[in-house]
Order: structure tokens, then C-alpha cells, then sequence
């Protein structure tokens, strides 16, 4: 169904016969009628005459469809807002410090995987969180990212960055071939 419903009260627009379609319990049935009876059949039922398709030629009847507008309408908006949902992409970040033991980061890697897991649309992005008290174990933090790193490089994507100073990495799922990619921005 096109997005702009067109409601049909005058057949003067129509030419002299229709295609009628109508659903009924879940399937959809056709049936050629004059225009002046598809009306008042959708008339007599309380439903609307949308416009489907307008022929092109005078031999050629119109489609028109008998339905219930606000319904339709309803249901499109439904479709079309799961829809959204379903293409919007989902980003969750995770910090890690630069004195994080095997323990905590094994923790944190089980919830990583877990939010990558839950949706195919989701980035999970790692930052090493160094601070000038932590400056000192730079080194250890950075070997802490690498295990997240070698954890996650066999089924996802994974870009290496380093911004302003700061080392993070991007985890995302594999769409086709397994690449490894670093990047400096």
C-alpha cells in the first residue's frame, strides 16, 4: 500500500469497472465490479474506497481496495516505527583503567559480549582511562586492551583509535569479511 491513501466519494473519477479488492480473515480476495457498486458495497460495510492503482488506459480497469482508513493507517505507522527501531544503532561504552585486574576485565568482557550479543546493531567501545595518577601503568593497561582486543578479533570487527591521546578500540559485529583496521584520528 502506498503511503498517501487516496479515499475515493466521487466515481466520476474511476472508469466504468474496478478491481475490488478486499481482506477477509487474513486473505485478500478480488472481484470485478462497476465503481458505482464497489461505493456502496464499501458504503454498506462502513469501510472506505482507497485508490490503489489508476490505470493508464480505458480497457484496463482501476484497483481500488475496500478497508478501514484509520485502521490501515494505524498499522503502517506501526510498521514503520518498529522499523526504525530496528535500523538505529546502539552504541555502549566501557572504561577501563589502566590498573584493572584479569578478574574485573574478564567481567567486563562477559558484559561486552552480552551487549554485542543482544542486538546485531550494537558498537561496544572500550576506552583505556588513564589519568595522571594512573600514568605509571600505562603499559599494562594497554597489554589489558590487547586482550580485549585478541578476545573479540575472531568474530567481530574491530578499529583501533587513538584520539587526543586517549587509546580506545570499537567492537562491532562482522558483516561479511573479518578485518582488523587502526586508525589514527
Amino acid at each position: 500500500m502506498t503511503k498517501g491513501l487516496k479515499s475515493i466519494t466521487d466515481i466520476s473519477s474511476l472508469t466504468g469497472s474496478v478491481i475490488v479488492v478486499e481482506k477477509k480473515n487474513g486473505r485478500r480476495s478480488s472481484v470485478l465490479l462497476t465503481a458505482q457498486d464497489a461505493l456502496e458495497e464499501a458504503k454498506s460495510k462502513g469501510l472506505s474506497l482507497i485508490l490503489v492503482k489508476k490505470s493508464s488506459s480505458i480497457e484496463q480497469p482501476d484497483v481500488v481496495e475496500i478497508l478501514d482508513e484509520g485502521k490501515e493507517k494505524y498499522e503502517r505507522e506501526k510498521r514503520e516505527r518498529k522499523n526504525k527501531f530496528l535500523n538505529k544503532s546502539f552504541s555502549k561504552s566501557f572504561y577501563l583503567s589502566p590498573t584493572i585486574e584479569d578478574h574485573d576485565l574478564d567481567h567486563k568482557i562477559k558484559a561486552m559480549e552480552k551487549n554485542l550479543k543482544e542486538k546485531s546493531n550494537t558498537r561496544v567501545k572500550v576506552i583505556l582511562k588513564i589519568t595522571p595518577r594512573t600514568r605509571i601503568y600505562k603499559e599494562h593497561g594497554l597489554k589489558q586492551l590487547g586482550k580485549v582486543v585478541s578476545y573479540f578479533s575472531q568474530d567481530f570487527n574491530i578499529s583501533e583509535k587513538v584520539k587526543d591521546g586517549k587509546s580506545y578500540i570499537e567492537i562491532y559485529p562482522a558483516g561479511g569479511k573479518k578485518k582488523e583496521e587502526k586508525e589514527e584520528v
